[in-house]
């Protein structure tokens, strides 16, 4: 392989080890959505107040910081309607907010097939 080859390979080689890695965020990212959901539907505080701060936690303010304001927001909003024991509502919002995040997994996919 000759040396712009060998750079052509490892170019998409990189580039398809930085697409598993971000499927693989995206994935966590639900998994802790559906481990929310099942906390609310347990009516089960602590574990829905733990899931709402790993949420948090992935807010990157250096890539859209009116995207993570909005996020932040819509994760206060949640805390609010928790401390509310307002379930029915937290589970419509968390499974939006999961529905979401699937639906931009799934057209990143697209994109980059």
């Amino acid at each position: 392989m000759g040396k712009k080859g060998k750079k052509a390979y490892q170019a998409n080689q990189y580039s398809k080890a930085q697409s598993e890695s971000k499927e693989a965020a995206g994935q966590r990212l639900v998994r802790v959505y559906e481990l929310a959901i099942g906390a609310a539907q347990e009516q089960n505080s602590q574990g829905v107040r733990y899931c709402l701060s790993l949420l948090r936690h992935t807010l990157d303010p250096s890539s859209s910081p009116e995207v993570v304001l909005t996020q932040s927001q819509l994760y206060n909003d949640c805390e609010e309607i928790l401390n509310n024991e307002d379930y029915p509502q937290l589970l419509n919002i968390l499974e939006y907010l999961k529905g979401l995040w699937v639906a931009r997994m799934r057209v990143d996919s697209m994109l980059q097939d």
